[in-house]
């Protein structure tokens, strides 16, 4: 039997949060309205998201020297599995510098360190196999595809959610590739743009050719999920104040993956991922705001969860 029901692989990494009013033109400046230090990744913040929630996880990541010991103790605290935190010397700890303004807008320069390097690593085996469905967040792409294929081997459930790293280190016929390999893709709408040029289609559910499951988060306007099958729309679950939403589409899978776990219909799945968005992004940083389970529901019915 699988010791975790999830493994999440991508970044875990430092985040620098700078909020700004709107971004300013080519060589101007503009004064910021906060800056935080704060612990990020797309693949802790899923994955630490999810914990918390109640998903057994684990996260598999490559770190540096350096990396926080509050950090590590704050990952331990979520009651992660860490068997494939991996510290390799010789690389600085990753590290993102994130500028957010106030319209869902943000631009991110990233310090890779082990991560960039991922495809000379030994893959990360344990995760695999300890768990039952794999998610791919970001990372080195060769490294990735190994991850995938050994989870496709061994009959897991692949989902892959490139994030922005779509837009630079994938191509088509790599993304096209990964796809063959994948049972679910998650992505937001800038990224289901570029999906649809890799693969030369026009619309959503042509992806459904190479996968089952396309989940798409739309920000303001919701989100969705598509099958052969069926479609399923929901809403935005409204937060109480938008402080900053790094992290928002993290906290959404993580909060999907304990509507799933908990053997929720997909539209309460979806609801209930919104719903623990809506606490991200009151606070500043990925990992800051994270509701309870019972928090989370609360909003999520008054949502209209429950009701389909």
């Amino acid at each position: 039997m699988a010791a975790n029901v999830l493994a999440v692989f991508g970044h875990t990494n430092v985040d620098h949060i700078t909020l700004v009013p709107k971004f300013p033109p080519m060589n101007q400046s503009i004064q910021i309205d906060g800056f935080q230090r704060l612990w990020g990744g797309t693949a802790a913040n899923v994955a630490v998201v999810a914990a918390r929630l109640g998903v057994p996880t684990a996260l598999a990541s490559f770190i540096g020297e350096g990396f926080p010991v509050e950090f590590l103790s704050d990952l331990r605290g979520s009651g992660l599995d860490l068997t494939d935190l991996t510290v390799v010397e010789g690389y600085p700890t990753p590290e993102c510098f994130i500028f957010s303004d106030g319209d869902e807008n943000q631009m991110a320069f990233v310090v890779q360190g082990p991560m960039d390097a991922a495809g000379e690593m030994e893959l990360q085996t344990y995760s695999i196999e300890g768990s039952g469905t794999v998610h791919i967040c970001t990372g080195n792409v060769a490294y990735h595809m190994r991850v995938a294929e050994e989870a496709r081997r061994l009959g897991k459930r692949v989902c892959f959610d490139p994030g922005q790293e779509l837009h630079y280190k994938w191509d088509a016929d790599a993304f096209t590739r990964m796809m063959d390999l994948s049972d679910v893709l998650f992505l937001n709408h800038s990224e289901l743009r570029r999906a649809l040029k890799y693969t030369r289609m026009t619309k959503p559910r042509d992806l459904l050719r190479f996968v089952e499951v396309l989940v798409l988060t739309r920000g303001k306007e919701g989100s969705s999920m598509r099958t052969r099958e069926e479609r399923i729309d929901v809403p935005m679950v409204p937060a109480e104040v938008v402080e900053d939403t790094t992290g928002a589409g993290d906290a959404f899978r993580g909060g999907y993956y304990a509507g799933v776990h908990r053997g929720m219909p997909p539209r309460d799945c979806l609801l209930l991922g919104a719903a623990v968005a809506s606490f991200v992004v009151e606070r500043q940083g990925p990992q800051t705001n994270i509701p309870t389970f019972e928090q989370a529901w609360e909003r999520a019915l008054a949502a209209g969860a429950g009701e389909g």
